[in-house]
């Protein structure tokens, strides 16, 4: 182990990691270590693999993707994925946008 950390603790987190996983938890991408060392290329690759099938999904967004590939490739490094349960109002008719994090 890299930092000479107990067996009996890396066994515990493991197993909670493992149980939190099971659970279908999502993680959030601030909660993956990983991401914040890879390269900001990698990082691109990853989200626009994770959103763009997302966004082209959508008409408007399959026709901004013919028109120009690299449109939905932008889109893929500013968008950020958000989770909400049933019956929360993200926006409301008239309401002056605000930002969202």
């Amino acid at each position: 182990m890299q930092h000479h950390v107990q067996s009996c603790l890396a066994m515990s987190i493991q197993k909670q990691v493992s149980a939190r996983i099971g659970a279908g938890k999502r993680l959030s991408a601030e909660e993956v270590a990983f991401l914040k060392i890879v390269s900001s290329d990698l990082r691109a690759q990853l989200w626009h693999s994770i959103l763009a099938p997302r966004l082209t999904a959508h008409p408007f967004f399959q026709v901004c993707d013919c028109l120009n590939s690299s449109c939905i490739w932008d889109l893929c490094t500013v968008v950020h994925l958000r989770s909400v349960g049933p019956g929360v109002v993200i926006f409301e008719s008239g309401e002056v946008a605000k930002d969202f994090t």
